[in-house]
């Protein structure tokens, strides 16, 4: 929705094309093509906001800042998809420096979430423990009010945490963080706070994903004939759960025998064709989750970037990440089992999370 330099922001309008475009990523079946087409733009427009606004009032300033955390998580998200590692751990700093700027502890907690999930994807659990449970501390004050979003944060906070954990090898304390939320999530029901997708289905998928990370698939497979998926409001962790089936099976050496592994042919349909992970993680899905654990750091860190279209590029061809004075373009094919030699200059950075 790019505006003219010469119209003034409209931030109300902003704001609703941020929540339109989570709304995209977390329930189109074209998500990867509908939203490489409209990021640059929006990255743009929410950046000359929050610079217009600096010298405005206190809540004009946050209000941008608000947008600004929220797109940004939202691009953490999208770069972790196209195995851009480096742009999502940007994004996540991004959103991170926003939502301190506004002053939000339930933004603040969600963008702790998103660097921890980026974390995870380098292969740094203890990292992502870490700041998911300072997290969890800091928004002590909105939990102590009963807050339910202040809940469901500290839910999904304490969900990563348990990932964390069961990647280190720390079974019984991974265990017993999902067991610990599982209140939590009968006091919010399903509740999609900052787009985190917690509530009791979640909390039940995060017990099969803690289940298969440490080696027990036959108690995963069996926690996961209990759940319908379809109660998830977010398509990510769908397939999320699809996928820990089938590392399940795969530990097992078993083909599905149930509707589960029909389950997962007749989901892919609908949130296909775009709505597909790249082929470089779907082929990751098929190792075992034994090579999750080996340490792994995340690609090039970027000194200096800015996420924009490039120069002389229609911006549905991709993402422009300029770092330093180089501009490269992570392609965003409409089909993204086209990137093969296409997507040579992405860079893979160890196991990617599929929380989100």
């Amino acid at each position: 929705m790019t505006t003219s330099l010469s119209e003034p922001i409209d931030e109300p309008r902003l704001a609703r094309a941020v929540q339109n475009a989570w709304q995209t990523w977390q329930t189109s079946p074209t998500r990867y093509t509908a939203l490489c087409a409209t990021l640059p733009s929006l990255v743009i427009d929410v950046e000359r906001a929050v610079r217009e606004r600096r010298g405005d009032s206190g809540a004009a300033c946050r209000a941008a800042d608000r947008c600004a955390a929220d797109l940004y998580g939202l691009v953490r998200t999208v770069a972790k998809r196209v195995e851009r590692v480096d742009l999502s751990l940007l994004a996540a700093d991004r959103a991170l420096r926003a939502a301190e700027a506004a002053d939000d502890p339930l933004r603040l907690a969600a963008a702790r979430w998103n660097l921890a999930q980026v974390l995870l994807s380098g292969g740094q659990a203890e990292g992502a423990e870490t700041v998911a449970l300072h997290a969890v501390r800091e928004l002590r004050p909105e939990i102590d009010r009963d807050d339910l979003d202040a809940l469901a944060l500290h839910g999904s906070l304490t969900l990563v945490a348990a990932i964390a954990a069961a990647r280190r090898g720390e079974r019984w304390t991974a265990q017993d963080r999902v067991r610990s939320v599982e209140p939590l999530a009968r006091r919010t029901g399903e509740r999609n706070t900052c787009w985190t997708a917690f509530g009791p289905t979640n909390v039940k998928m995060f017990a099969v994903s803690v289940a298969v990370e440490t080696g027990s698939a036959a108690e995963g497979l069996r926690l996961a004939e209990q759940i319908d998926h379809h109660h998830s409001r977010s398509i990510e962790r769908r397939v999320a759960f699809l996928l820990d089936q089938a590392k399940g099976y795969e530990q097992r050496r078993e083909r599905p025998r149930h509707a589960g592994g029909d389950r997962a042919r007749s989901t892919r349909r609908p949130e296909s064709p775009s709505g597909r992970a790249p082929a470089p993680q779907r082929a990751r899905a098929s190792r075992t989750s034994d090579s999750r654990h080996r340490s792994r750091t995340p690609g090039h860190t970027c000194r200096s970037s800015a996420l924009i279209p490039a120069p002389g590029d229609n911006p549905s061809h991709g993402l422009g990440l300029l770092t330093g004075s180089r501009l490269t373009v992570a392609a965003c094919p409409s089909n993204p089992d086209e990137r093969g030699a296409k997507g040579q200059n992405m860079r893979t950075a160890g196991p990617i999370c599929e929380s989100v």
